[in-house]
This record gives C-alpha cells, structure tokens and sequence, in this order.
C-alpha cells in the first residue's frame, strides 16, 4: 500500500487534541469531524504519514521531508503546506532548536536564548511579508518538484503572502470562508479550517494532484 505523507504546521495536522481550540471544536460539534488529510487519505485508499506540527517554522517543515526523503516511495503522494513566513527559529541556550512565531510570540523565549530583546525584535520585524523569505520558499518548492519525480506532491499554503509564488498554490479563501470561526458564528473562535472547510481544501488538493 502507498501512502499520502504530510508536511506542515497546525493546519495540516489534524484534529490533534493538545489544543484547546480542537478540544473546544469538537465540544461544540458533538463529534470529531474529519479532516482533508484522513478524506484525502480515504480518497486513494492510501497509509497517512503526518508529519504536520503545530506552530513549526518553514525550516522544520523542509527538515522533517528531508528526514523522511528515504521512506517516501515511488507513486506516493506528497502534500508540503507552507507555514506563516514571519516564523523563524533559534538555538535555544542549550543549542535545541525553539521556535518563535513572528513579533507576537517574542518575549516568551527571550528567557530561553542568548540574544537581547531589541535584537529580537528586529529580527522578528525583518522577516514580516519580506519578498526575499518568500521567494526562498518558492525556489524550495521548485527544489522539491524535482525532487519527487516519482510521486505526485502537491505544494500549497493557506496563508495569503505565497500568492505571489509560481511555485506553490496558494488557498486565498480561507480566511473568509473556511474558518471554524465562521462556521461556528464566533462560538468557537479559531483560524483553522471547520468541517466545511476540510471538505473544500481536500476537494480543491486532490484537483491539483
């Protein structure tokens, strides 16, 4: 049997229920709905190999495909979702890798890492909506479609920097349409996609495959 292998962050991890916001969704539903990558997965009939974590910066998510290069096989299928490009990552005082997530997310590791706030903060600032760190992730994903010749990869992304990017689509109607918070009208509030939403970026991935 194939498998279908994601890479990403909280998007494409699943209803993964460490999370408060899952937790609350799913309180609210009644039930676990299913996410695009067990309906993508019960498409083709394929194994799930998820490799998606939460709050990971695009340098993880590139780490964690090359770490599993040797396991993908002929005829699989890839799905690399680009996180947020304000993230970025640092060794941490002990050389663990921590990561930030943009300006927001700062003063929680000044205390683990040997870099001054206003250093920090500059850092996190250089990095928002900068063409440069977009245009990397662009040429990673032309880097992977030669790598994965032999199987079918989808490269995409929710967020709406990469829609300048040839190289990876870009899903620009999540943020209106397909968010648990409108789903739910602001009872559970969370960016994530809802049931509704699962449904549409599994439907408009596998088009793309």
């Amino acid at each position: 049997m194939n498998t279908i292998w994601f890479f990403g962050d909280s998007f494409s991890e699943g209803y993964n229920t460490h999370y408060q916001w899952v937790r609350n969704y799913i309180s609210h539903k009644g039930y676990t709905p299913k996410h695009f990558t067990q309906i993508m997965a019960n498409h083709y009939k394929y194994r799930i190999g998820n490799f998606a974590v939460g709050g990971i910066d695009n340098n993880a998510i590139l780490d964690s495909i090359i770490n599993n290069l040797n396991h993908i096989k002929k005829n699989d299928i890839v799905s690399v979702q680009w996180t947020n490009i304000n993230r970025f990552r640092l060794a941490s005082q002990e050389h663990e890798v921590i990561y930030s997530t943009e300006i927001l997310n700062v003063d929680k590791v000044l205390k683990n890492v040997d870099i001054d706030k206003d250093c920090l903060y500059k850092l996190a600032i250089n990095r928002q909506d900068n063409g440069l760190f977009i245009n990397e992730i662009n040429n990673w994903s032309k880097l992977l479609k030669y790598t994965f010749k032999q199987q079918r990869l989808v490269v995409w992304s929710p967020f709406p920097e990469y829609s300048v990017c040839s190289n990876i689509f870009n899903e620009g109607t999540w943020e209106n349409e397909m968010t648990i918070d409108r789903e739910t009208e602001s009872l559970v509030q969370d960016h994530h996609y809802g049931e509704d939403g699962n449904k549409t970026i599994s439907k408009i991935l596998l088009d793309l495959i």
